[in-house]
Formats: structure tokens, sequence, C-alpha cells
């Protein structure tokens, strides 16, 4: 179930009408496979943790 949710959401995003829409936003889609987008997210989180909280490594 979840390969044929990932196939259908990349389909979507390679899709002409997507990229023409991203594209009046100045983006672009970049499907992304679950486990390098999961390390992506991460890193941002821990990004932003650091942010909030004013964390140092010593």
């Amino acid at each position: 179930m979840i390969d044929k949710l990932i196939k259908a959401f990349v389909a979507a995003l390679n899709a002409s009408e997507t990229k023409t829409r991203f594209g009046h936003l100045l983006a672009e889609p970049v499907p992304t496979p679950p486990k390098p987008f999961d390390s992506f997210m991460a890193v941002e989180r821990a990004k932003t943790l650091v942010k909030t909280t004013g964390a140092t490594v010593d």
C-alpha cells in the first residue's frame, strides 16, 4: 500500500500540470524516496531544535 502511494505521489509531482503550477511559484517539485527524505527531515528538526534552544557543542 505504501509503495502504491509513493508511486502515485511521484507521478503527481512529475505531471506537467504540477510542474507548471510549481513554476508559477518559482519552485520545482522534487520527488524524493522516503528514506533520504526522512534523513533530511531529521537534520532539519535538529537545526530547528538547536536554533530554538540555543544549544551549543562544547
